[in-house]
């Protein structure tokens, strides 16, 4: 039968490979950018330390493949929900310092105003403190931002109102990476609720603790993310 399925591979075995691929392509640059991390969430510390509120936040393995997930995406625009201290914003601006021109990243929080830059970096960031995702995506839409996003990164639940504003705001193929996918937490179900609209978008699963520590880094990773199928090809090496 034309239409016969004769191999299949789980979405496990393409997340191993997707996450394997990711570090060794960046392997150099690593040391680099885990000491950038390090220091910017030593910095993040600081400001934890005096914040009104208190909440989770990204440790260093999931900052580490946010990094790398930005730098192999060349983005030159992200957008984050859910700013906290600053931890996976300064990751983020970490893997678009390799970008010659400038670089934007746009962060919302919609509980406190704890973000405080960090000299050093030079990607713009424009924080949107006490601000509703909705609210923030609907600013960007209204800016003229349109099809200018390159990465999002989600560490917040998403809105009903904001599917269609995140389509609006995306390039066709923007990675979209999910904070705390795992059992019921939030970034399953904003994956299962953007994958009815990102249809030509692949689930990638958090890369697994043996891989990273294969690469130096003794964390886990709660970073899935959602990848255009057209990002994927398959190469003779």
């Amino acid at each position: 039968m034309a239409n016969e399925v004769h191999f299949t591979i789980s979405i496990h075995d393409v997340s191993g490979l997707f996450w394997e691929r990711l570090f060794r392509r960046h392997l150099a640059e690593l040391p680099a950018i885990v000491d950038s991390i390090t220091k910017a969430f030593a910095h993040a510390a600081n400001q934890e330390a005096t914040s009104d509120y208190t909440t989770g936040s990204v440790g260093l393995g999931s900052a580490v493949c946010l990094a790398l997930l930005a730098r192999q995406r060349k983005a030159a625009t992200v957008v984050e929900i859910g700013t906290y201290v600053g931890r996976s914003a300064f990751a983020l601006a970490v893997g678009m310092e390799a970008l010659p021109d400038a670089t934007r990243l746009y962060t919302c929080d919609a509980d406190g105003d704890s973000f405080v830059p960090m000299s050093g970096l030079k990607t713009a960031i424009r924080s949107f403190p006490f601000t509703l995702s909705t609210q923030m995506l609907t600013t960007l839409c209204e800016e003229g931002h349109d099809g200018a996003v390159d990465l999002f990164f989600l560490d917040g639940r998403v809105q009903d109102k904001d599917v269609a504003l995140l389509e609006r705001l995306m390039r066709p193929d923007a990675v979209v990476a999910l904070d705390d996918f795992e059992g019921l937490e939030k970034g399953v179900v904003n994956a299962l609720r953007l994958q009815q609209s990102l249809r030509e978008h692949m689930l990638v699963h958090p890369a697994p603790p043996e891989l990273l520590a294969r690469f130096g880094i003794a964390d886990r990773s709660l970073v899935a993310c959602l990848v255009s199928r057209r990002s994927f090809a398959i190469t003779p090496q």
